[in-house]
């Protein structure tokens, strides 16, 4: 994309349908006029189609099995997060905080490796010198991937302080052995809590991830980071909240030409609804995005982002706003493609569970077709921006 031709844009918010379960109407929200930034950030709202389908579930919270890998000392109620736990191909890949190893099984239980990776001395010293606790300075491994000839990727916490590794299997002593380290800042997340979402490319040699790049957790972003010499780095604007505000990443994988994110944060937009809240969003980025002109080459001029509608219709609908869980897009019957993705309500309110599903044809025409509206003064109300207004060529294609 040719992020100089985005010049001049205004921040957009797309209009909602007022047939819809959620159309009571969009929020309201000054967005100002960006005069040199290559990119637009499209805020758009909710779906102009509702979700395929829904599915009200029990008014209990979220189940969350243990994890029988947890040494006693880790908290339930992140011991999930801070488990490295995924199938790699026909493996299952597992870690452990109480050594800082991790083990790639086979389905059938049996063990391929075992590699212990736990952080310097130094490293876990100044994790304790900033404050915090022997729990928090493990190497909790976040990132799991498989590359290509036989090659893993594997990044972790680190004591707060990122790295990743590039692991190369040997048929000859079937072992694995490290090829490379580098700094897994932006890959990671530094804090064990933090939810956080990663996905590889293996055509490209890319991962693109949506975590936080700095230490205090404060700068949040939706990242992509070449794995080989050439290659094209790129990130979300910084401490713009219409942007990213305090994300919690759920999923993330390609489809097409674009890598789509799903996750949920505060809202710089629903302020108009009578305080922050939470929305559910699905953002999406193309992955032929070769960033802006300078001083801005490194930012996407492709990302926009969308509200999640998963709701009870009605005159007044309830939201399942806090996105907890997503599928990978599923073929159903009539031959589309589907996303089933699992909603609570917040922690402070009834505690229900929903589940909802998004066909990727409606997420698509959404982004590639759906209105906007624009704030165009301080106080001013959101107006509608039609097709016909928008500039050419269309913000986030």
């Amino acid at each position: 994309m040719d992020g100089g031709r985005e010049k001049g844009w205004r921040q957009l918010v797309s209009d909602g349908d007022d047939e819809s379960p959620a159309g009571h109407g969009w929020p309201r929200r000054q967005m100002r006029c960006v005069d040199l930034a290559p990119v637009a950030y499209l805020i758009p709202g909710r779906p102009k189609t509702a979700p395929i389908r829904k599915w009200r579930l029990a008014q209990d919270a979220p189940i969350s099995p243990p994890d029988p890998l947890s040494p006693p000392t880790v908290p339930r109620s992140w011991r999930a997060q801070q488990m490295g736990r995924r199938f790699m191909g026909q493996s299952l890949a597992t870690g452990s905080t109480e050594s800082d190893y991790f083990k790639l099984l086979e389905r059938d239980g049996s063990s391929l490796m075992h590699l212990v990776w736990a952080p310097p001395a130094k490293t876990i010293e100044d994790c304790l010198m900033k404050g915090k606790t022997k729990v928090d300075c493990h190497n909790y491994v976040r990132v799991m991937v498989q590359q290509a000839n036989g090659r893993s990727l594997i990044c972790g916490t680190n004591a707060f302080a990122p790295k990743c590794r590039e692991y190369q299997y040997s048929p000859d002593d079937e072992s694995y052995r490290e090829r490379r380290e580098f700094d897994g800042q932006a890959i990671t997340p530094y804090d064990p809590r933090d939810n956080s979402t990663a996905v590889y490319l293996p055509h490209t040699n890319e991962i693109y991830a949506g975590t936080v790049s700095d230490f205090a957790g404060n700068d949040p972003l939706i990242y992509r980071k070449s794995l080989s010499d050439s290659g094209v780095d790129l990130r979300t604007q910084r401490d713009d909240v219409r942007v990213l505000e305090s994300p919690n990443f759920v999923s993330s994988f390609a489809d097409g030409e674009h890598v789509y994110f799903w996750y949920r944060e505060t809202a710089a937009e629903s302020v108009d609804d009578g305080g922050q809240r939470v929305y559910a969003r699905v953002a999406r980025v193309c992955k032929s995005d070769r960033g802006g002109p300078r001083p801005s080459s490194d930012r996407w001029t492709s990302f926009v982002k969308a509200r999640l509608n998963c709701s009870l219709p009605g005159n007044a609908p309830f939201y399942f706003d806090e996105l907890q869980a997503t599928s990978e897009p599923v073929t159903i019957s009539d031959g589309s493609s589907v996303v089933y993705a699992v909603f609570t309500t917040p922690q402070s309110a009834v505690r229900m569970s929903a589940v909802c599903a998004f066909r990727m044809d409606d997420i698509r025409r959404l982004f590639d077709t759906g209105d906007f509206k624009v704030q165009k003064a301080v106080n001013s109300l959101w107006s509608p921006l039609r097709a016909y207004e928008l500039p050419k060529p269309r913000p986030g294609s």
